[in-house]
């Protein structure tokens, strides 16, 4: 029984320091240059939104199509 019970602590004190020492993910090298609680210009802000709603109709027109698609196959089968 004391076996079981140095296992486990051993095991938990692994996985909480395997869980704390991992870095936290960079989303891109332009804000991990920056220093925390600079304020983003509102330029870089705009260009962002502008590439966030591009992206998204791009996604929402192929996601469209792919709906129509379906759709004509499964009016295809039915009527077959």
């Amino acid at each position: 029984m004391h076996k079981k019970k140095l296992l486990t602590i051993s095991l938990l004190l692994m996985l909480a320091l395997w869980s704390c020492g991992s870095e936290p993910k960079k989303s891109s090298e332009k804000e991990a240059n920056k220093p925390e609680g600079e304020p983003m210009a509102t330029g870089e802000i705009i260009n962002r939104y502008v590439n966030t709603l591009a992206t998204a109709q791009d996604k929402a027109r192929v996601a469209d199509k792919a709906t129509e698609d379906r759709t004509k196959r499964l009016e295809e089968a039915i009527g077959d």
